[in-house]
């Protein structure tokens, strides 16, 4: 049961992000002075998949939440350092 805990805690940061990222690459080509609405109905719409996907899987019988919460904020924390040190190929 630690490694459904685990993928849920990763599942719970990574799904959010890739639909707002799916999201941005679709409809990137806004005006610049709709950009900004645009980033913050983005960022919004992320912490809002966040919360419900978090609500949701805490539901879930069994879920280990330690294992849980380590997972997602070691998920978040590398997807943080990644855009902090631009840990891109060259």
């Amino acid at each position: 049961m630690y490694l459904s805990s685990i993928m849920f805690g990763v599942l719970a940061s990574v799904l959010p992000n890739l639909f707002c990222f799916w999201l941005q690459l679709k409809l990137s080509n806004k005006a610049p002075e709709q950009l900004l609405r645009f980033v913050y109905f983005i960022e919004g719409l992320k912490f809002a998949g966040l919360a419900l996907l978090v609500s949701v899987f805490l539901q879930w019988p069994g879920l280990h939440i330690i294992k849980f919460f380590s997972a997602f904020m070691l998920s978040e924390m590398i997807r943080l350092f990644y855009h902090f040190f631009k840990l891109t190929r060259a």
